[in-house]
């Protein structure tokens, strides 16, 4: 998913290009993407979507006026989500009254309240299904000669009106429970799980074509357990398809030539670099001039219990969680 962003007030320039970012994307490289689409601070700007958003969300984002926020923050919550609970947001998303940006973030949130009935496509089959299943209550007690005299499509109809339900490219979604939870009121965002990576590599195993997302830094016991998981002995195995950095300019630095472990020593570096940055160190001092950032890194990371799972860095205590992706894929 990426979107394009246009500083309002270079719009008339014909040489003008704006800036493509990538969704979901970090606070930094989203402050990073406006510097480079040279947009200013308070100044307006305007968003177009491109790349690979689910089809049912480009009318909808393209008439709801989203900040960049509204719209990563959006990112997220469809990259988290499986392909059985994507289906069933483009039938809740249909459902709201107004597809504003709140609306569509909220319904994110609500989507064990409906179900999808896949395969149902219109009001003849609905009717057949309900007819069949005796979820029609009216028709419930009707003599068994009487049900081939009924049209499918007028039960449907009725079936559909009653439970307020819509048609989806997918099937039928209809409510299951009542209720509906509004956690993003239109003005402040709900907490967000930051991601605590240098790099997110998706590898491609060459036998099984699985599609798999690394995030870097990454210790030689988490890499053990990553190449085990997959069946390999070595990531030379795999192929890089795509490199993402929350830190600007990164994500295009780098060839799908490179190999995981110089991106690995790498993002260690980084990783120490910032630790010691952020406790007050002038790295440009004479001290730091043949220093090892990245075994300070590492050992900074082991002290730290850090490793990566599924989503965020977290103690490795925790088990390993894994998210079920759209298609043939997970997120390591």
């Amino acid at each position: 998913m990426q979107v394009c962003i246009y500083a309002e007030r270079h719009k008339s320039d014909f040489l003008y290009q704006g800036y493509t970012l990538t969704l979901p994307a970090d606070p930094m490289a989203m402050a990073n993407a406006k510097l480079c689409a040279r947009v200013a601070d308070g100044e307006g700007y305007s968003l177009e979507l491109v790349g690979q958003w689910p089809d049912f969300l480009y009318e909808p984002l393209e008439t709801c006026s989203a900040t960049l926020q509204e719209l990563n923050f959006l990112a997220q919550k469809l990259s988290q989500m499986s392909q059985e609970e994507m289906d069933t947001y483009e039938g809740v998303i249909q459902s709201v009254p107004e597809r504003t940006i709140r609306n569509l973030i909220n319904a994110a949130y609500n989507l064990e309240r409906f179900e999808l009935l896949p395969g149902i496509m219109d009001e003849e089959e609905l009717g057949k299904v309900s007819i069949k299943n005796n979820l029609v209550p009216v028709i419930r007690n009707l003599p068994d000669e009487v049900y081939s005299l009924l049209s499918l499509k007028k039960v449907g109809h009725c079936v559909k009106e009653q439970e307020q339900g819509v048609f989806t490219s997918k099937g039928y979604c209809c409510r299951s429970t009542e209720g509906w939870v509004e956690p993003y009121d239109g003005k402040e965002l709900p907490e967000q799980t930051i991601e605590d990576y240098i790099f997110c590599v998706r590898l491609q195993v060459s036998k099984t074509k699985e599609d798999v997302w690394l995030k870097l830094p990454c210790s030689e016991k988490r890499t053990r357990q990553v190449l085990a998981d997959l069946e390999i002995h070595t990531f030379k195995e795999c192929t890089i398809t795509d490199i993402r950095s929350p830190l600007p300019n990164f994500e295009n630095a780098f060839g799908k030539d490179v190999d995981v472990e110089t991106l690995n020593a790498l993002a260690f570096t980084i990783y120490g670099m910032e630790c010691l940055r952020e406790g007050g160190a002038d790295l440009e001092a004479e001290a730091f001039r043949n220093f090892d950032f990245e075994s300070y890194g590492r050992e900074d990371w082991r002290k730290s219990r850090l490793c990566m799972t599924s989503y965020v860095a977290s103690s490795n205590e925790t088990p390993l969680e894994e998210e079920q992706g759209n298609g043939p894929q997970m997120e390591l």
